[in-house]
């Protein structure tokens, strides 16, 4: 099967799919090809898309709402050339997905027609099927994935600790983009109940975004500024490092379509804290593998942490539990079984 993937390049949760999904995907006998995004008004991205695919291909699938062009030209070859086309959302927030915007019909109605639409979680695929409306494609969900080689747990976390200068800190860790969904304002709003609780206590933050200087500001009003620690953007490679050097991961978004850090975390063997938000519920199940807490609420985020500083046996547990978790549910090895049998389903019809 020669599959054609089209999806946002470089950094970003996104990006860093589709390159393990194909990978994952030619260790099962797939050709993939991976065609880098074109940066052209619609009319001419469509028309170099549809010569980027005119080799033909069994699967064209295309990631991500923000590339109208790609979704468009993939129809109109598989139309033309035969094959199927697939397409992940691996949200709804783009402004594609509102019916005032620009293009906001068409592409409702170009993802009406795909063969098989992936959502990456029930709680995206519950969305896209109310947005789609009547009759809308086939629809599969399957999970972000995670690399349990790469993510794996540390012996001693003392070792990550000194890397990072937080040497006998009890490290709080956040990971991710500082934007207003993911609930980083709550996180902080935890900090000042927390330092009278933990006197070594260090939130780590590890992520830049545009409310990088609001939550810098927000810390000082909290008078925390000295236990929270900003580290700007983490690259792939360091991010074990990071994970290494925590004692627990917090993930407050309070909306979260699918929620890539709390698996990365929990392939770590590490306590995750989430908010019940979209996908981050669907990963952790509460005293399981992780503890739930209520979207926005930064004194059930301070009661938690609390409960796992104090109970290291429970933090362990719910550690342990993540990582089978991780490896059996959301290894990239079944991610890419999921979707070869997604598009078996598309060019069944």
């Amino acid at each position: 099967m020669k599959v054609a993937m089209i999806g946002p390049r470089g950094g970003g949760g996104i990006a860093t799919h589709i390159i393990e999904l194909s990978r994952h995907l030619e260790m099962l006998g797939l050709r993939v090809a991976v065609v880098s995004p074109v940066r052209r008004p619609a009319p001419l991205a469509i028309a170099r898309y549809v010569r980027k695919l005119a080799a033909g291909y069994d699967i064209v699938h295309v990631h991500g709402s923000y590339d109208i062009s790609a979704l468009v030209a993939g129809l109109l070859t598989t139309e033309a050339l035969g094959g199927g086309t697939v397409y992940t959302t691996h949200g709804t927030g783009s402004r594609y997905w509102s019916p005032m915007k620009r293009w906001g019909a068409v592409w409702r109605d170009s993802a009406k027609r795909v063969d098989v639409v992936i959502s990456v979680s029930e709680f995206v695929r519950r969305r896209v099927v109310q947005i789609l409306g009547e009759n809308p494609p086939k629809h599969h969900t399957i999970y972000n994935g995670v690399d349990y080689d790469f993510f794996s747990p540390v012996a001693d976390s003392s070792k990550a600790k000194l890397a990072l200068g937080v040497s006998g800190r009890y490290v709080v860790l956040f990971v991710g983009r500082l934007a207003s969904n993911k609930g980083i304002g709550h996180l902080l709003g935890a900090m000042p109940m927390l330092r009278k609780e933990i006197p070594d206590l260090t939130l780590l933050i590890g992520g830049r975004g545009e409310m990088e200087g609001e939550l810098r500001r927000r810390a000082a009003e909290l008078g925390v500024t000295d236990i929270v620690d900003f580290r700007g953007h983490v690259p792939q490679e360091r991010l074990p490092g990071f994970y290494g050097a925590a004692d627990v991961v917090v993930v407050p978004s309070t909306y979260e379509p699918g929620g890539i850090t709390p698996i990365e975390a929990m392939s770590m063997m590490k306590p995750v804290i989430g908010a019940r938000a979209g996908g981050i519920a669907e990963a952790l199940t509460d005293g399981v593998n992780g503890l739930l807490v209520s979207p926005g609420d930064s004194r059930a985020i301070a009661v938690a942490v609390k409960r796992l500083h104090d109970d290291p046996e429970l933090a362990t547990k719910l550690g342990e539990n993540g990582r089978t978790v991780a490896v059996n549910r959301f290894g990239w090895e079944r991610v890419a079984r999921e979707t070869r049998a997604a598009y078996k389903d598309a060019l069944s019809g």
